[in-house]
């Protein structure tokens, strides 16, 4: 056996511990998405239940920003609506009203070349609200 060599039950008991965090870390991610609220506010006995979580991105990329150029891209940000909208329907929930807004989180202007007024590029999310009603 060498100076640095690490025993079988060693090497099974640090496999153990990396498959429960791993499994730890899964249930908490689970237990934070939309679906996993969900779950929790249907045992909590809740009537109404409301998610929102973003759906695109709006916004410029490296080389836009570095050559000051004022296109945006538009990138989807969530998984497909559908299925976790038919993941909460599962966990007893009907879909009552869908909302969408725009969240600004950056702008950026400038005055335009030999004209007046200003360019202007805005950056956010498209964010969509969704409020659910128990299923009776």
């Amino acid at each position: 056996m060498g100076l640095f060599s690490v025993s079988e039950e060693e090497k099974a008991r640090r496999e153990e511990i990396k498959k429960c965090n791993l499994a730890r870390q899964e249930e908490t991610e689970f237990n934070a998405s939309p679906i996993g609220r969900a779950q929790q506010a249907y045992k909590d006995g809740l009537g109404y239940y409301q998610t929102s979580f973003d759906l695109e991105g709006v916004g410029r990329n490296t080389l836009n920003i570095l050559s000051h150029s004022m296109n945006t891209q538009i990138k989807q940000t969530s998984d497909p609506v559908g299925a976790i909208l038919t993941a909460i329907e599962k966990e007893g929930w009907d879909l009552i009203q869908a909302g969408f807004t725009f969240r600004q989180t950056h702008q950026d202007s400038r005055d335009k070349l030999l004209a007046s007024g200003q360019q202007v590029a805005i950056t956010g999310q498209t964010v969509g609200l969704y409020l659910f009603r128990r299923k009776p």
